[in-house]
């Protein structure tokens, strides 16, 4: 944390790939070493497509695979501009 001198680490790789149709397909590593927990991995991905010409809605899974139980459904939306 800030007060206590110590340095959370966070890294994430993202590969994307574009499909038919304005559908693209995210594949995202996510890594991170604080101080209150372990090392941990887990991976997203995910597939956004348009709502309209701006506004996109993403749908995916989430599973941590080390030092992280996360395992879960995603859903977003949001906007290019």
């Amino acid at each position: 944390g800030l007060d206590s001198g110590e340095t959370d680490v966070k890294m994430d790789v993202t590969r994307g790939y574009r499909l038919h149709k304005g559908r693209k397909l995210v594949v995202q590593l996510q890594t991170g070493d604080t101080a209150a927990f372990d090392p941990f991995a887990r991976l997203e991905t995910s597939v956004v497509f348009p709502v309209t010409k701006r506004f996109k809605a993403e749908t995916g899974v989430i599973w941590g695979f080390h030092n992280d139980t996360s395992m879960g459904l995603k859903f977003g939306f949001w906007t290019e501009f």
